[in-house]
Formats: C-alpha cells, sequence, structure tokens
C-alpha cells in the first residue's frame, strides 16, 4: 500500500503546484498515522457517515480501496496548512452489536516543514463521526 500512497500523494501534490512539485515531492517522506474508536450507532448509519464525508471533504480514487458494503473507505482528503496538503485516508468499519468499531489511517507527504497532516486528518475525520447524528 505505502508504494501506490507515494505515488498517489506525489500526484496530488503536482496538481497543486506543477511539475517542480511532482518532482520535490517524490523525495519527500511519506508519514502515517492512525487510530481506532468506538462510536454509538450501527454500521449501516456509520457507513452512510463515512460516504457522506467523503463526498463532502475528499475525492474518491480509483487506485485505493474502496469496499462501502465490506465496511472499508478511502479518499483523498486536503488536510495540514489551510486543508492544501493532499492526504490519503481509510477507513474501515467493522460491527459491535449495536456499536461500531472504525479504524482511521491517513498517509501525507511531509517537507522540512512538519504539518502533521496525516494525523489532522484522522482527527478531523474521528470528529466528524463522533458527532451525534441530527
Amino acid at each position: 500500500m505505502p508504494d501506490i500512497e507515494s505515488k498517489i500523494l506525489v500526484r496530488e501534490l503536482g496538481r497543486l503546484g506543477g511539475f517542480g512539485a511532482r518532482w520535490v515531492a517524490g523525495f519527500l517522506s511519506t508519514v502515517s498515522f492512525e487510530t481506532r474508536l468506538e462510536i454509538d450507532e450501527s454500521l449501516n448509519d456509520t457507513a452512510k457517515k463515512v460516504q457522506e464525508l467523503f463526498t463532502n471533504i475528499g475525492r474518491r480514487v480509483p487506485e485505493l480501496d474502496s469496499d462501502p458494503h465490506a465496511g472499508l473507505f478511502s479518499a483523498v482528503i486536503g488536510s495540514g496548512r489551510l486543508n492544501l496538503n493532499p492526504t490519503v485516508v481509510y477507513v474501515r468499519l467493522h460491527s459491535l452489536g449495536p456499536r461500531t468499531g472504525v479504524s482511521i489511517r491517513a498517509a501525507a507527504k511531509e517537507g522540512l516543514i512538519k504539518q502533521h497532516s496525516a494525523r489532522a486528518a484522522v482527527e478531523r475525520v474521528a470528529a466528524a463521526l463522533e458527532k451525534p447524528q441530527r
């Protein structure tokens, strides 16, 4: 997975800054962050929340594994300073009876000035999923 993540992140950074940004991004390290949590909602309700969230703040990338019926979601979202750093985010759901277990993992390129984009993306997704439904 890390090779695919790196290729996607290099491409996404190139979209923002052109050839030079794409070239430099190839030399940057990919940093990841992950967490797990439990949501007091059913698996189906949580899956709907994830799909809606990724539709609103992210973009589906065909190279990333995603199977909503299996509880696996992925997207590229903006994170870091002004949400300009492309970050690959994965969410995996599993049923815990009336609750849902959630694993969130993110990966982003980091340069000399650390933006902690992967951590920020995970925290952003987790906060959105922990909000009670209206």
